[in-house]
C-alpha cells in the first residue's frame, strides 16, 4: 500500500520569544507553517499538507487561559509576529525555503492564499493520473477559487457562533443567521449540479463539478472538509439537514492519503476555537462559562432543512 503520510514535526510555542531566535525560524529549510494549538484556520492548511505529502514544521503558539496573567495573553505569538519578515503579519503564515515558485523563500499570510500557493506548487507532484496532475487541485481555476471564498466565509460564520455568544440561546440564533446561509448555498450548489450526493451515486465526489464531473479532488474540497468537521464538532446537528456536505466531508476524510490522519489525535483532539471561545475553545473554564458544545434544537435544523428546499439553485435541480 502506498504511503502518503507527511512528516510533520510540531512545535508548542510557548511564553515570549526572542527577536534572535524569531529571525532565526525563517532560516531554516523546509516548510513551516504557524498557526495557534487549535484547528480553527489552520486546520485545513494542515490537511492540505497532509494530502499532498509535503513534510513541514507545525508551529503552534499557545494561548493563555482564563486564569494566567494577563487572562487569555498572546505573548508566545505577538512576540514574534513582527520578527519573522511577514508583509501582512497574522495567523496562519508560511514560510517556504523548499524552493517555491522562484526558487527563493516565500512567505505568506491569509488562508486562502496559502491554499492556492501550496496547491499551485505541489498539487502536481500529488495528482495520480494526467487529468489531476493538470488540474494541480484547482489551484488556477476560478471556479474553485469562488468556491474557495463560499467556503471561507461559511468558516467566518462559525467563529462567530462560537466567539460572538455568551450563552447557548445566542449560540443558535447566530448559527441560523450567520452559517446557515452559507451552508445552504453550498448544500443547494452540490445538488444542483449533484455532486457528494447521499449514498453515493454516479456523479463526483467532489465540489469542482465542472471538470471531469466532479471527480477529482481541489484544496477547497480538503478546506471545507474541514469546516464542516469542526462543525460537527462544536454544534451538535449542525450538518443534519445538509446530506450532501455530510457526503462531502466523508468523501474527503476517507481519501487513502488523509484517512489515517483526519482519524489521528494530531486532528481529532485539539479544539476548534482558542480558550476565549464560548464553544469548543479548550477552555479549563468549566460551564456555563464555557461549554465543549451546543446541541442544536430540532426547529433549528428543520429551518435549514426548509431553508435549502426553497433555494432556487436546489429547487432547479
Amino acid at each position: 500500500m502506498t504511503n502518503y503520510s507527511a512528516k510533520v514535526h510540531v512545535e508548542e510555542v510557548k511564553g515570549v520569544q526572542s527577536p534572535e531566535a524569531s529571525r532565526a525560524l525563517v532560516q531554516r529549510p523546509g516548510l513551516t507553517l504557524g498557526y495557534w494549538n487549535i484547528r480553527g484556520l489552520g486546520s485545513g492548511v494542515r490537511l492540505l499538507l497532509h494530502y499532498l505529502g509535503v513534510d513541514f514544521i507545525d508551529r503552534r503558539y499557545v494561548m493563555g487561559d482564563h486564569d494566567t496573567q494577563p487572562p487569555y495573553n498572546k505573548e508566545s505569538w505577538m512576540s514574534e509576529k513582527f520578527q519573522l519578515g511577514l508583509d501582512f503579519p497574522n495567523l496562519p503564515y508560511l514560510i517556504d525555503n523548499r524552493g517555491g515558485d522562484n526558487g527563493g523563500r516565500v512567505l505568506l499570510t491569509e488562508t486562502l492564499p496559502i491554499l492556492r500557493y501550496l496547491a499551485r506548487t505541489y498539487g502536481q507532484q500529488a495528482g495520480e493520473s494526467p487529468e489531476s496532475k493538470s488540474f494541480r487541485l484547482g489551484a488556477d481555476d476560478p471556479q474553485v477559487d469562488m468556491l474557495a471564498s463560499v467556503a471561507h466565509q461559511a468558516r467566518t460564520g462559525l467563529a462567530g457562533c462560537c466567539f460572538g455568544s455568551k450563552n447557548e440561546e445566542q449560540v443558535v440564533s447566530s448559527y441560523q443567521e450567520t452559517l446557515i446561509p452559507k451552508l445552504v448555498q453550498l448544500e443547494a450548489y452540490c445538488r444542483h449540479h449533484q455532486v457528494a450526493e447521499a449514498p453515493p451515486a454516479k456523479g463526483g465526489k467532489f465540489l469542482a463539478a465542472h471538470v471531469h464531473s466532479g471527480k477529482l479532488i481541489s484544496y477547497v474540497d480538503l478546506f471545507l472538509a474541514d469546516t464542516l468537521d469542526q462543525c460537527s464538532q462544536a454544534l451538535r446537528g449542525a450538518l443534519d439537514a445538509f446530506p450532501h456536505l455530510q457526503q462531502l466531508r466523508e468523501n474527503v476524510m476517507t481519501e487513502p492519503r488523509v484517512r489515517d490522519f483526519c482519524r489521528s489525535p494530531a486532528l481529532t483532539s485539539l479544539p476548534t476555537h482558542p480558550p476565549p471561545a464560548f464553544v469548543h475553545g479548550g477552555s479549563k473554564q468549566a460551564p456555563p462559562a464555557r461549554v465543549p458544545y451546543v446541541q442544536l434544537p430540532p426547529e433549528a435544523i428543520e429551518a435549514a432543512r426548509q431553508a435549502v428546499a426553497q433555494h432556487p439553485l436546489a429547487a432547479a435541480k
